[in-house]
């Protein structure tokens, strides 16, 4: 097969002036896309009527392969991350709106036991006074301060 045609990778090769050429392209002969590196021999004391030319050629996809499979890999864990992390977000925030809930309803609870306190010591006309022992805080109301002849 004659690789000396118009726009072979050969003849491309010889044109360029070049004693080192790395060509990416379809290969005339066989069609395949292949990435070529050539090199134009010239050994001295052998006798050559024309330069010797070697060429060593890999198949493009073959030798994007491995790329891809890298990349595809890659693609896939930061996918897996990315939807464990969107799904424990998802959970969290539940999981918060669910404490806000219960907070909120404790301090309506809490509200209305003391309103519920209040009403029971004003119709009963008691005194409240309240010592905490732990941090040593009272609490009074304005009934016990008039029972003892205090100001509020």
């Amino acid at each position: 097969t004659n690789i000396d045609r118009p726009g072979s990778m050969f003849r491309r090769h010889r044109e360029s002036g070049s004693d080192t050429t790395v060509l990416a392209g379809r290969v005339l002969n066989t069609g395949e896309n292949r990435l070529l590196a050539q090199r134009t021999l010239r050994p001295p004391g052998v006798p050559l009527d024309r330069p010797l030319v070697t060429a060593v050629g890999r198949d493009w996809d073959a030798m994007l392969a491995p790329w891809r499979a890298q990349t595809r890999d890659t693609a896939l864990l930061f996918a897996a991350v990315a939807a464990v992390s969107c799904i424990g977000t998802a959970l969290l925030h539940r999981r918060q709106r669910a404490l806000d809930a219960a907070l909120l309803a404790h301090q309506a609870r809490e509200r209305q036991d003391a309103e519920r306190l209040a009403v029971a010591l004003n119709g009963a006309e008691l005194g409240l006074w309240d010592l905490d022992l732990r941090t040593g805080v009272s609490t009074i109301n304005e009934r016990w301060c008039s029972m003892l002849g205090l100001p509020f």
